[in-house]
């Protein structure tokens, strides 16, 4: 019994903890446009229903946590393809700072809680107990990999990270044991521009690679699918869904979540200076909405601060040599030769 998701907000712990095996899904192309969907949706919706469509789901159950209006088309075409009893639909609320927040989250958790536990027949905390540990292990790991991101490529940090969200949550915690004396001992010599990225969903390595022959190193991914996925507060509490909610409620900024007009800006430019990086690039997946809101205020903030920064507009699996190009013009402009 699987169950695959597409954002960062479904709670693994929540699909895990009712017995059925959680994993992300990336689609292996995204170059294909289904016509239930619109050409002005982004590669990974695109993609991502163009397989459901192929392989019926495989039988498999799909999750969705309600986040652009592009993946809750998606949802919908989803469930009418495939019928209620496998596709569920999270809600979270989306202003974050409300009284309610707190509350509200927890409820919608619960309920899907109940819907998933009738699905696997596993029922009651000790499941979920169980999950919460195994996942604050995970994080925990993941965390200590922030340090390495200096000298370990750009490439191989991603590809780590994609894999253990790739992963049940049992296997992604031997593998990252079996790469984790690799990393230690890998080392890079590049003198590397260090920067923030930040952004959507990145399904393959080919964005970071480009980066590392520009001269840049990512030394903090602040993607749906990088650190960022991963990252929040976990703190045991008597109650276990209170503490998963605290988790959900402490991540980084979201532009599908409100925190606060300048929350996602002051938390971006501190990262910045707390990783030493010396530049920023503003990763633009195109016919991204929610991302795409952010991207003038951020321009303009980062600008007032002086920080340089590069807006990359990318669609699907390819770079482009245009890209490439701006890449090389914007490490002449920070200064890299």
């Amino acid at each position: 019994m699987k169950l695959n998701y597409f954002c960062s907000y479904w709670p693994v712990e929540i699909s895990e903890g009712a017995g059925i095996s959680t994993i992300r899904y990336f689609p292996a192309d995204e170059s294909k446009a289904p016509v239930r969907l619109p050409a002005y949706c982004c590669s990974y919706a695109r993609g991502s229903l163009a397989e459901i469509e192929e392989e019926e789901g495989d039988g498999d159950f799909w999750g969705f946590a309600h986040s652009c209006d592009t993946m809750q088309c998606l949802y919908g075409i989803t469930k009418s393809l495939l019928g209620n009893d496998r596709v569920f639909l999270f809600v979270p609320p989306v202003d974050l700072t409300t009284a309610f927040a707190r509350d509200y989250y927890r409820e919608a958790l619960i309920y899907l809680w109940r819907e998933l536990s009738r699905k696997s027949g596993v029922r009651g905390e000790e499941k979920l107990k169980l999950t919460w540990e195994k996942l604050k292990e995970l994080r925990n790991k993941v965390k200590s990999l922030e340090n390495l991101t200096s000298t370990v490529p750009s490439y191989e940090i991603f590809e780590l990270l994609k894999k253990l969200q790739s992963l049940p949550l049992a296997e992604a915690l031997e593998y990252f044991e079996a790469k984790e004396a690799e990393f230690n001992n890998l080392s890079s010599a590049q003198k590397a521009i260090g920067i923030i990225l930040t952004g959507a969903v990145v399904t393959n390595s080919k964005l970071y690679l480009a980066l590392e022959q520009q001269g840049f190193r990512v030394v903090y991914d602040d993607t749906c699918t990088g650190f960022r996925h991963f990252a929040g507060d976990m703190e045991d509490k008597d109650d276990i869904l209170e503490a998963i909610v605290y988790y959900y409620l402490s991540k980084p900024p979201c532009p599908c979540r409100h925190k606060g007009v300048w929350t996602r800006a002051e938390y971006l430019i501190n990262l910045y200076h707390n990783k030493n990086a010396r530049a920023v690039i503003l990763l633009q997946n195109k016919f991204c909405d929610p991302f795409a809101w952010d991207v003038p205020y951020l321009v303009d903030y980062f600008k007032k601060q002086g920080v340089p920064v590069l807006v990359l507009e990318v669609e699907g699996e390819e770079v482009g040599e245009q890209n490439k190009t701006r890449l090389q013009a914007f490490r002449e402009r920070v200064g890299g030769g």
